[in-house]
Formats: C-alpha cells, sequence, structure tokens
C-alpha cells in the first residue's frame, strides 16, 4: 500500500506529473517521433474525436484554420488544472472565431462527467469549454511531463510555443493575434530517471562504482517534482525534487507517514518565515512572484546508500544532511517534538459494529467524491484523510477508533468537506471529536547559533 499512498500524495508545486507511455503514432500515414512535436514543426491535420461540449464531437485541425489554437493538457486530479479551467472558458468565450481553447484529458467520459456533476465549484460547474476524453493522439504528439501543459498552434497549423497555464492571458493572446512580440517563458521539461543519482557528469559515470551519494541542488526548472524511493542494483535512494523546505523536513522526520503530509503537522517557529515556505496552492498569485519564490524556498534532495542500510537509517541522513546544509544557509533546524494541540479524533460513537469487514474481497477506491475499502484497514482511510483531502485543515487528524479488524466502507462525501464526510462516517457509528492530544510535531526554529 506503501506504493498507492505514494501516488496519492505526490503534490507539485509547479504541476502535476503525468506518466507518458504512447508509441509514434502515423496521423495521415506519417510516422512521427516518439519525442512528439517541437517548436516550429507543421502539424498533421489530424481529426480529433472524442469532443464535449462543441457542435460536433469530432473536428479537424484544420476546422480551426485562421485560428490561434490552444491545447490544454489536463485531468480531474490535477488542482492547477482545475483552476486553470474557469480562466480558459472565459478567454475563450472573449475570442469568439479568433482563438480555440481545447481542454484535452485521457480520463474517460464517466470520469469526467462524475467530476463536473459532483464538484462544488461553481465555476467548473458551468463550464462550456470544449474537452476532449479518451485522448491518445494528442497526448502522443504533444508529448509532455507535467500538467496542466499548453500547446499554441497558429492559424497555419505550425506549433508556435509550450507554456504553463499562466501564460495564457489576455496580454499574451493580444500580442499573438496581433503579431506583436509575445513575451513569455518556453516551457522546459528535463529528462528525470529516478534509478539514476541525479548528479553523475564529473566522470564517466560508468566507471564510478557509486556507494554513496547525497545531494542537495536549488530548484531545477523543468525537473519533475515527485518524492519517492527506488531500488536500483546494490543500491537504494530517497528523493524530494523541487520541494518547499517545510516538505523536505517532512518527509525527512514523516517518511511516507501520509499523517505527516498534512501541514498542520509541522510548525515554523522561526523570524522570517517568508523566506523559508509559501504554500501558494489555492492562492492567486503572479507567475513572476511564485517562481521567484519557488527559486528561494525549493530545493531538490536525494540520498544514495547501499541496500544494506535500512530505509529509517536513511532518514536519520536526511535528517542531517537538512540541518546541516539550512543550518548553515539560513541558521534554520528541524526535529521531532511532542507537543499538545487541539486535534480532530476520530472515535467510535456505539457499541453496533458496522465496519467489520465480509472478507470476500479487497481493495480501496477513491477520488474526490467518495472513498471505497473492502477488506482494509480503517486507518488507510484516515491516512488518506489527513494527508490528501483533508491536508489544509488547521487540525492534526488522530485515529482512536480503537478498530484492528478489516473493513468495509463506501464514503459518499466531497472528501475536502468535514461536515459531509462526518455525516458519512456517522452511519458506520464513527464522528470527528475536536480535542487536545500530545502528538508528534516537526518544528523548525531558528538556531541559536549558526554554523
Amino acid at each position: 500500500m506503501k506504493t498507492v499512498l505514494i501516488l496519492l500524495f505526490c503534490s507539485l508545486a509547479t504541476g502535476a506529473i503525468k506518466a507518458q507511455n504512447i508509441p509514434s503514432l502515423k496521423p495521415n500515414g506519417k510516422t512521427y517521433p516518439a519525442a512528439g512535436l517541437k517548436i516550429g514543426d507543421q502539424c498533421p491535420d489530424f481529426q480529433i474525436g472524442n469532443i464535449k461540449n462543441y457542435k460536433s464531437a469530432a473536428a479537424r485541425l484544420s476546422d480551426f484554420k485562421g485560428r490561434l489554437v490552444i491545447l490544454d493538457f489536463w485531468a480531474t486530479w490535477c488542482g492547477p488544472c482545475l483552476k486553470a479551467l474557469p480562466k480558459l472558458d472565459s478567454l475563450q468565450k472573449r475570442y469568439p472565431g479568433k482563438i480555440q481553447v481545447l481542454a484535452v484529458t485521457n480520463e474517460s467520459n464517466a470520469v469526467v462527467n462524475r467530476f463536473f456533476s459532483n464538484t462544488p465549484d461553481r465555476e467548473l460547474r458551468k463550464l462550456t469549454l470544449p474537452i476532449v476524453f479518451n485522448d491518445v493522439l494528442l497526448n502522443g504528439l504533444f508529448k509532455h511531463k507535467t500538467i496542466p501543459h499548453e500547446v499554441w498552434i497558429d492559424g497555419n497549423g505550425t506549433v508556435r510555443f509550450f507554456t504553463d497555464a499562466d501564460d495564457v492571458d489576455i496580454k499574451n493572446i493580444d500580442a499573438f493575434l496581433n503579431r506583436q512580440q509575445v513575451t513569455m517563458q518556453v516551457k522546459s521539461e528535463l529528462q528525470y530517471n529516478k534509478l539514476k543519482p541525479l548528479l553523475m557528469g564529473g566522470a564517466d559515470s560508468a566507471l564510478i562504482d557509486l556507494q554513496f551519494s547525497s545531494v542537495i541542488t536549488s530548484y531545477i526548472k523543468g525537473l519533475p517534482s515527485p518524492r519517492g524511493y527506488t531500488k536500483t542494483g546494490n543500491l537504494h535512494k530517497i528523493y524530494n525534487n523541487n520541494a518547499l523546505i517545510q516538505n523536505l523536513y517532512k518527509m525527512a522526520f514523516g517518511g511516507f507517514n501520509p499523517y505527516f503530509f498534512a501541514y498542520n503537522r509541522s510548525r515554523l517557529e522561526v523570524k522570517d518565515s517568508t523566506s523559508l515556505y509559501y504554500y501558494w496552492t489555492g492562492r492567486k498569485m503572479d507567475k513572476a512572484l511564485k517562481d521567484s519564490l519557488l527559486k528561494k524556498s525549493a530545493f531538490c534532495y536525494e540520498l544514495t546508500v547501499p541496500q544494506s542500510i535500512p530505509e529509517d537509517r536513511m532518514f536519520e541522513i536526511m535528517q542531517f544532511d537538512l540541518n546541516k546544509f539550512f543550518g548553515a544557509k539560513f541558521g534554520i533546524e528541524g526535529g521531532m517534538e511532542k507537543r499538545k494541540v487541539k486535534c480532530l479524533v476520530a472515535k467510535r460513537i456505539g457499541p453496533e459494529d458496522r465496519l467489520r469487514s465480509k472478507g470476500d474481497t479487497t481493495f480501496i477506491d477513491a477520488d474526490a467524491f467518495r472513498f471505497r475499502i473492502r477488506n482494509k484497514s480503517i486507518d488507510l482511510f484516515f491516512k488518506n484523510l489527513a494527508g490528501l483531502y483533508l491536508q489544509d485543515i488547521p487540525t492534526p487528524i488522530v485515529n482512536e477508533t480503537g478498530y484492528n479488524d478489516n473493513v468495509d466502507m463506501d464514503i459518499n462525501a466531497h472528501l475536502n468537506n468535514l461536515e459531509e464526510v462526518r455525516e458519512q462516517m456517522r452511519k458506520y457509528g464513527m464522528d470527528f471529536f475536536e480535542e487536545e492530544r500530545e502528538i508528534d510535531m516537526i518544528i523548525i526554529r531558528d538556531k541559536a547559533v549558526k554554523y
């Protein structure tokens, strides 16, 4: 289950990781390289199928001749993508006949429909932007690692830009349509092989018998931003790329425990917190400001050691590395402390057992609107709430149900809405209570003396 939870909680500052494994395609009988089209290439007159919110279910690129076409690659699970959709919808309405925005996802029509039917966001519910679902062709022609990903195609079918969603705005569209100079950053995505050390360029890496490597770099633009654990040969490594300082400390002291993914399980007790941490998700921010904060507050960390060194020891080494480096750079240090804090404590509210599993099947099926669990520990439900769906609430979640048997449970609620979740929990004889508890907290503080 560790792998599943790590995938669930890979939340990015710069976008969301999107796996790509699509072969070379042959639109119009012409083979295009596996790397896809690049800036300056002429697009084939491909046919786009599976379109909703449009006058027809299919269209060719030539149907939009003379218009700026913007392909917005997105997914229902990508927070930055969802924040961009209403803006793109309004831009489409602002430039009728001059631009065509298509929101492209490889998710199914059922997933897309369920999302828009259940989302509490009014702007998303009234979206009229054309959506391409179940896509393979466009994802194959325009390869990318992170979303949102924007492809700008001019009226003659030439690829002009790859950008972030922030760059799709009135200023840049006006400049493009008026044939003026467009000043925006071209989106860059670096290759990242999680099985190899991040930095191996000083000598022929094939001749190096690596035994130990600990690396900290500043923010690397274009590098995918996962955290994780991998094994290769006789080595294993932990890594966290383009991570904010507080998130690095949460990994160092909390490991891959989802309870510590929540922002309420760590405290900044420093004089100048703005130079160390800025949690921008959900806030409207100028792109230049966001980029400057990431460059200032985000770092890459990677530790590679022999597999004879256990995983818990690796996190101890990471703790030492972070305190040594950030102690020298910022005069701070992190640690785990017991603190008495207000918590959301999950408890049983009656003697009747409504949770016990029938034991006939085993799975977890979850999205933003439901959580189905069969023949699994109930703690997995609370870990997902704490580390993903309710990670922004001010009070840590504590599981005191005392229920040790596997459970069957269907929670049908907006999982980021605490009251809806509580209503569903009561059906199973549980509820949350706000009470003080002494729990482990990650504390980042000023050092008394700098290194």
